[in-house]
Parts: structure tokens; C-alpha cells; sequence
């Protein structure tokens, strides 16, 4: 008896490490438009009764800024369909910025979807059709 036990605590160990990494966005790009604003373009599984809030951003710390993408219920009634829920945003954030660590929170403030996302300093950037 001990050894079922003993083998089941030993897998439930290595699974708690993947089990708690939050869930990735499906698409995360950036790209600085000018010296002061920052382009962001993000989607992420979401569900059928879910509506982005006003994305913020934090202070940057050196080359990187935190990015809120906060959500809220647009029903208490709702399926359990997942959507795909994509948007963008104009960010007000000077160089020397470079990175973006993004975050959506849940309408209940847990982290639904996490990523860092380095400028992209290659191509062409166009300001998002609002």
C-alpha cells in the first residue's frame, strides 16, 4: 500500500511544476511606432461572454514594462464555449523600452494568459485601425 502512495506523490511532484505555468497567448507581437508608442497585438482562448478592459501599462523597470489586459463578464448567464478573443493597443511607452511582459487577468483577477514579448524591430510598424 505504501508503495502506490509513495509512487503516486512522486508523480503528482513532477506534474505540479507544468501544471502551474499560465496558459500563452496565441498571438503576442509588438512593434514601436515612434520614440513614445509601443503597437500591441495579442490574442488569447478566452470565453463567449468575456470583453477586454482598459489595457494598462506599469512603469517601465530599464528595457522592460508590465502590461495588464484586463477582462470582465459581459454575462452572469454564459456557455463554456472558448473563443478566440484578439485585439490591440497603442502604449504609451518611451525608449528605451523593449520587452513587454504581458499578462490577461480573469473577471475573478487570476492570470489567465502570460508572455514576454520582445519588440519587433524588422519590419514595417502600422499603428492598429482603432
Amino acid at each position: 500500500m505504501i508503495r502506490p502512495i509513495a509512487s503516486l506523490a512522486i508523480l503528482l511532484a513532477l506534474a505540479a511544476p507544468a501544471l502551474a505555468e499560465d496558459p500563452a497567448f496565441t498571438t503576442l507581437t509588438a512593434c514601436r511606432l515612434d520614440p513614445e508608442r509601443i503597437a500591441l497585438t495579442y490574442a488569447f482562448d478566452g470565453g463567449a461572454c468575456q470583453k477586454v478592459g482598459e489595457i494598462t501599462a506599469a512603469e517601465p523597470r530599464g528595457t522592460i514594462a508590465a502590461v495588464t489586459i484586463p477582462t470582465s463578464r459581459t454575462s452572469e448567464m454564459c456557455t463554456m464555449q472558448i473563443v478566440s478573443i484578439e485585439g490591440h493597443a497603442v502604449l504609451r511607452l518611451p525608449e528605451p523600452v523593449f520587452d513587454l511582459d504581458v499578462e490577461v487577468l480573469h473577471p475573478d483577477n487570476r492570470v489567465q494568459a502570460a508572455g514576454v514579448i520582445e519588440l519587433d524591430e524588422d519590419g514595417e510598424c502600422v499603428e492598429p485601425a482603432q
